[in-house]
C-alpha cells in the first residue's frame, strides 16, 4: 500500500471505525490541554477521540482529505485543537510534544530510514512524555513479501525504549483482515506489539 490512491481508499474504508484499542488504552494517561502528535492519522478517528478528551492534536499523514473533512464537522470552539500536516512523516522533524501516538504507521517506514525516523520521534517526546505505538512482528504475513515495511523482534523494541518506563507491552498474533493494494478486504495473519511508555527524565 504505497500510492496516495491506495491510502485514500484505505481511509474511506476505515473512516467509520471506532477508536483503536491502543487509543482507548492511552486514555488513562491523557489530560486536558495535552499536546499529541498523531503520526499516520489516517481518516482521523483516533485524533478525534483525543480531541474529545480535551487534547490538542497535530495530525500527520501523506493523505489528509479524510481528516480535513472531519475538521469541518468539529464544533467551532474546538476546531483550533486540531492541526493537520500533510507530508511524509518518515522524513519529518516533529515539534516537542507531550505524547507521540503512532498506531499502524511505524511499520510503513522503509527499514533503511527507520533509525532516522525513530530519532525524530525521540526528539519530539519531552521528558516525562508518552510514546504509544504499534510495531509489526516477524511472524506477520507481510514479513516475507515486502521489503518496504519495517518489522521488529521483541528485544529490538525493548532496545528502542531503553530510556522509557514501559507501561504497556503486549504481543498479539491473530488471523484477521486488512485492506489490499486494490482497496479490497483480504485475509491476513497479524503479528503486532502494542506499546505505551513514558520517557524517563534526565539522570533517571
Amino acid at each position: 500500500m504505497e500510492s496516495h490512491n491506495e491510502w485514500g481508499r484505505y481511509q474511506k474504508i476505515t473512516k467509520d471505525n471506532k477508536p483503536r484499542h491502543l487509543a482507548i488504552c492511552l486514555k488513562n494517561f491523557l489530560y486536558k490541554e495535552m499536546s499529541i502528535i498523531d503520526i499516520g492519522c489516517g481518516a482521523g478517528t483516533d485524533s478525534m477521540y483525543f480531541i474529545e478528551q480535551g487534547c490538542f492534536v497535530n495530525a500527520i499523514d501523506k493523505v489528509t482529505n479524510g481528516i480535513e473533512h472531519r475538521k469541518l464537522e468539529l464544533r467551532h470552539d474546538i476546531k483550533d485543537k486540531l492541526s493537520i500536516i500533510n507530508g511524509d512523516f518518515t522524513n519529518m522533524e516533529f515539534p516537542v510534544c507531550d505524547a507521540v501516538y503512532a498506531s499502524f504507521s511505524l511499520p510503513f517506514c522503509n527499514p533503511n530510514n527507520f533509525n532516522k525516523f525513530w530519532i525524530n520521534i525521540e526528539k519530539s517526546v519531552r521528558e516525562g512524555g508518552i510514546f504509544a505505538g504499534i510495531f509489526f512482528g516477524v511472524n506477520d504475513d507481510w514479513h516475507n513479501i515486502s521489503k518496504n515495511i519495517t518489522f521488529h523482534r521483541k528485544y529490538e523494541i525493548e532496545e528502542l525504549l531503553k530510556t522509557y518506563n514501559i507501561k504497556k507491552f503486549e504481543e498479539k498474533e491473530y488471523d484477521g483482515q486488512c485492506v489490499g493494494e486494490k482497496g479490497n478486504v483480504i485475509d491476513k495473519h497479524w503479528h503486532i506489539y502494542e506499546v505505551i511508555a513514558i520517557k524517563n527524565k534526565s539522570g533517571k
